[in-house]
């Protein structure tokens, strides 16, 4: 499945993935550095390229530190995911995912998209 994102947004990002092969710069490396610390094992946070949604949808993205990747699998993927939306009274709106290898532009860090929206909202 292919998702499409909102004209400003994929101008945005693909002047992101532009800048970063022109700097040289590893794309792993990148995100990394900006959303790791040494001691996280995963992160949940807004897409800053999001897919284009419904209008009181968010779009998350759950990345696994390369480090801490042995120690991720599904089922504790599925309660970190779990706990991070019953804090904030979210459900998904559709099944986390992960895009094929080929719309992958991150190849190197593990991570899910969840899609979803303040349960008083959806239903």
């Amino acid at each position: 499945m292919s998702y499409i994102r909102n004209n400003e947004d994929e101008i945005a990002y693909k002047l992101h993935k532009k800048i970063c092969k022109g700097l040289k710069v590893s794309i792993t490396r990148h995100i990394s550095s900006l959303i790791f610390n040494n001691h996280d094992g995963a992160v949940i946070i807004p897409n800053k390229f999001p897919y284009k949604c419904a209008e009181f949808c968010r779009h998350y993205v759950l990345w696994i530190n390369p480090k801490h990747e042995k120690f991720w699998k599904i089922s504790r993927i599925n309660v970190f995911i779990d706990k991070f939306l019953k804090s904030r009274n979210f459900e998904l709106v559709i099944p986390i995912f992960m895009n094929t290898p080929e719309n992958r532009s991150v190849q190197d860090i593990k991570h899910f998209h969840i899609i979803c929206c303040r349960k008083d909202v959806f239903c």
